[in-house]
């Protein structure tokens, strides 16, 4: 890990220090996973076997929507933190310090727009000085000056179960509100339309690569991770999960990938959990190695007092970070 106690220039250069995050994600209702094409199911082939998928994309805009839920807590519950939050970025001088006076984070519509009321809503975004915005990234669009990439790298997340065998095809009453039309194969259907839906029961494996945190920062994604507990389209009746991290590995770059999981285990037949999570233990790698059953419920049930301290670290340390990027790109201490 890589702490950040001062500013400093060099902390703006990667260090290569990688914590490997083992996941499974275990779908508890039916799952909704659609991207960008015109298919219900992202689909991918192991083993030559098709299975269904989650690109990492979808994996982790929930986990950044969840860690903007843990901010926004601290907020409500510790608003004199954001006012010496606040002074720390004014003492370092970091550009968008006045971002924390009345703090807010939040991803803007990509589509420009000529409208007032469009204008406006464009106003606001990425803080820029977050913790959020320091670990996952930012792009210089959002601040004019620089992008901050993402220390926050993932996999797809594949299915362990051949799609005949978990993903079904259901017809539901009602126009669909992404097509909003009513045709299906073969004509039109008045209100009918079909989804292609994964079953509960499936299982997904993938890895998270986290790179140059600091104690607080990893500590602080590893509970966004756990939380995530809906993915994919139309959450409100679909797409609750459960996170299960059985392995985390330390090491100076990134080991194993989950498809050289899912290539282990992906075959005629439904991979359940128990099997799942001991091929991940076994076959994960790294200069240190933590491995818990439980370790994914421990990450989610943090003590208020625990979480919000930690908290209050990872913002000061993404304050700090800041500090030393503008350092190196400026000179001295600051702009």
């Amino acid at each position: 890990m890589v702490p950040k106690e001062r500013v400093d220039p060099s902390l703006a250069l990667p260090r290569g220090r990688t914590v490997n995050v083992w996941v499974l994600i275990e779908a508890q209702n039916e799952l909704l996973i659609r991207h960008e094409g015109v298919d219900d199911v992202t689909e991918f082939e192991v083993n030559g076997i098709t299975v269904p998928g989650i690109l990492n994309t979808k994996f982790q805009a929930v986990q950044r929507r969840q860690m903007l839920r843990t901010l926004y807590s601290f907020k409500d519950l510790h608003p004199e933190e954001l006012d010496k939050l606040y002074s720390l970025a004014k003492k370092y001088n970091v550009s968008n310090a006045e971002n924390l006076k009345d703090w807010k984070c939040y991803l803007t519509p990509g589509t420009p727009s000529k409208s007032k009321q469009q204008e406006e809503i464009m106003k606001g975004g990425y803080c820029t000085i977050c913790p959020n915005c320091m670990i996952y990234g930012y792009v210089a669009g959002e601040s004019g000056t620089y992008n901050v990439k993402s220390r926050v790298e993932g996999d797809a997340y594949f299915g362990l179960c051949p799609s005949k065998l978990c993903v079904t095809r259901r017809t539901f009453n009602a126009v669909d509100d992404v097509t909003k039309t009513t045709y299906m194969e073969g004509g039109t259907t008045g209100a009918l339309f079909q989804l292609s839906l994964v079953e509960p029961g499936t299982l997904f494996v993938g890895k998270v690569a986290l790179r140059d945190m600091s104690p607080a920062e990893l500590l602080l994604v590893l509970h966004s991770i756990a939380k995530v507990d809906r993915i994919g389209g139309r959450v409100t009746h679909f797409g609750k999960v459960k996170v299960h991290v059985p392995a985390i590995t330390f090491d100076y770059f990134e080991k194993g990938s989950g498809y050289e999981v899912a290539k282990a285990l992906v075959g005629d037949k439904k991979v359940d959990l128990e099997e799942a999570i001991n091929k991940v233990v076994e076959m994960a790698k790294g200069e240190v190695k933590i491995t818990k059953r439980d370790l994914a419920d421990e990450l989610r049930n943090i003590e208020e007092g625990d979480l919000m301290e930690t908290v209050k670290e990872a913002w000061r340390d993404a304050i700090t970070f800041k500090a030393s990027i503008e350092a190196l790109i400026y000179g001295g201490k600051g702009r």
